[in-house]
This record gives structure tokens, sequence and C-alpha cells, in this order.
């Protein structure tokens, strides 16, 4: 019982500093409530700029997309076409000056942009 009592007595000097520092750390956690709400509203304000944002420039975006691709497109037809003049001028520059010797059969343009690979570079028809 006298261990009680003395228990009780110390509770009941500490029990006042124990309030002010429990309340001072709900305080605490209130402003942290607060700024974390004010954290979300930010948030939520910037990603609806930017869906903003998207939204408005998506037809610029497939616009340009859709021009990219046919650059590449003709940038893929030139290259290879460019490979094949290489190649000629390589063997024998005069068959591409004067127009004798065996003739190649290029590929078309389609055929090169169907391919998924490189095209090869024909060789002479014999």
């Amino acid at each position: 019982v006298e261990d009680l009592t003395r228990l009780v007595s110390r509770f009941n000097q500490d029990y006042p500093g124990l309030i002010v520092q429990l309340d001072s750390i709900l305080e605490g956690a209130g402003k942290l409530v607060d700024i974390t709400d004010q954290t979300v509203g930010n948030v939520g304000q910037v990603v609806k700029r930017v869906d903003g944002i998207v939204a408005d420039r998506e037809e610029d975006i497939q616009g340009v997309m859709a021009e990219l691709r046919v650059v590449l497109q003709n940038l893929k037809v030139l290259t290879t076409y460019g490979k094949i003049l290489v190649a000629q001028l390589s063997e024998k520059p005069s068959r591409i000056i004067w127009g004798r010797g065996k003739k190649r059969i290029n590929p078309s343009e389609e055929e090169i942009l169907k391919s998924t690979e490189p095209v090869r570079i024909p060789s002479p028809a014999k």
C-alpha cells in the first residue's frame, strides 16, 4: 500500500508536466497535418495543370510524331539508296557515268519501307 501511495503521489507530481508535453506533441501533430493537407492540395493543383497542358498539346504531339515518322521513312529510303550508289561507285564508277555493264535490280521504296531490317545491297544481275 505504501508503494502504491508513493506511486500515486509521484504520478500526481509528474502529471502536470506530462500534460504540458502531451499538449505540445498534439499541437505539433496538428501543425504537421495542416502542412500535409496544404502540400497535398498543392500537388493536386500541379497535377491538374500538367494534365491540362498535356491535353491541350496532344494534337500537336501527335502531329509532330506523324511528321517524325515520315522523316524517318524518308531517311531510311535515302540511306538505302545511298549505300547502293556507293557500292556501285566502288565497283565500277564508269557503270554509273556511262550506263554500261550489268544492271542492278534495286529495291523499291515500298520494299525498303516494309523491311524491318536493313536492306541488303543487291549485287549486279548476271
